[in-house]
């Protein structure tokens, strides 16, 4: 029997999270007691058989990117019957809760426009290389995210920005394998859906773009625009019909370039949505260099320390 103390080959040193189904571990290779702490993703035995089948796809999945601003599987193995994944692991904060911190420590302050715009500027990189893989006969992969959200994205007391969760990650090639039948899947976050995944349409690269467009949306604004009572179907109904109140009224001192670009990345038409990430990350450059702003690893990372330090303080 494993202890409470020691897994595998990694010595535990402290429990991040716990579900029904696992939890995650913060951990270091006891062979290696100096070395990096990673997160150890544990499934529990008697997790049920598609929740097991969906974790070790996205696992699998995972393990074949290689970019600075993606979370990294560094090993998968088996102990006791019980499944486990070895992870880079993030000392920061979800952008969901980093924004939702800075409202506590700067209740009368606007979450800084620049630092976000930077971030943003990274995980299109990531994403343009996330759509642009080719596989093994050098034919696109067309993998599209599809669960991008504030929960999904990791801001490091070092500043590297991370994007995490790709249970949802769906190639071309899978679309055409197993198309999505009207009703067959509920995205876990509907306020975040593209319209063509709640109306079970091809999804693409574009529908990576809107949701980075509504996540930079939600962090500047404070609100979710899509939020409404009545459960998924609700939600998805506003999506679909209902008209995102102008970025410029609640945060004027956004710059255009950077409104403006989130505003049509969030457009309900694909057609006039920035057509790849790389469009969309020149226009945000764009808005930094306009305004002047230099922000790097040090001013992200020290954003991330201020929240928190003056919360844990």
């Amino acid at each position: 029997m494993t202890d409470l103390k020691h897994f595998a080959d990694y010595q535990l040193l402290r429990r991040i999270t716990q579900s029904a189904v696992g939890d995650v571990y913060l951990g270091r290779r006891e062979d290696d007691p100096f070395g990096e702490p990673v997160a150890i993703r544990r499934i529990y035995p008697d997790a049920a058989a598609r929740v097991v089948r969906d974790l070790l796809d996205e696992a699998i999945f995972t393990a074949q990117l290689n970019h600075p601003n993606l979370i990294t599987v560094r090993e998968m193995g088996e102990v006791e019957g019980m499944l486990y994944f070895v992870l880079d692991y993030v000392h920061g904060a979800s952008l969901r809760a980093l924004t939702a911190g800075w409202k506590v420590v700067e209740p009368t302050r606007p979450f800084p426009w620049a630092p976000l715009c930077r971030a943003a500027v990274s995980l299109c990189e990531a994403l343009e290389y996330c759509h642009t893989l080719v596989d093994t006969s050098g034919s696109p992969s067309g993998m599209v995210h599809q669960a991008l959200s504030p929960r999904s994205v990791m801001i490091g007391t070092n500043g590297a920005v991370k994007l995490v969760d790709f249970g949802r990650a769906r190639t071309v090639l899978k679309q055409l394998e197993e198309p999505s039948l009207p009703g067959s899947s509920t995205p876990s976050q509907p306020e975040f859906s593209a319209p063509e995944q709640l109306l079970n349409k091809p999804v693409d690269a574009r529908t990576d773009v809107y949701a980075l467009g509504l996540t930079l949306y939600t962090s500047l604004a404070g609100i979710q625009p899509f939020v409404a009572p009545g459960g998924p179907d609700a939600v998805a109904m506003a999506v679909l019909r209902r008209e995102v109140p102008s970025l410029r009224d609640r945060r004027p001192d956004v710059p255009r370039a950077m409104r403006e670009a989130i505003h049509d990345a969030i457009s309900r038409d694909k057609e006039t949505r920035p057509q790849n990430m790389a469009e969309l990350r020149d226009r945000l450059w764009d808005a930094l260099f306009d305004e002047r702003q230099v922000v790097g690893l040090p001013e992200m990372g020290a954003l991330v320390q201020q929240v928190f330090s003056l919360i844990d303080g």
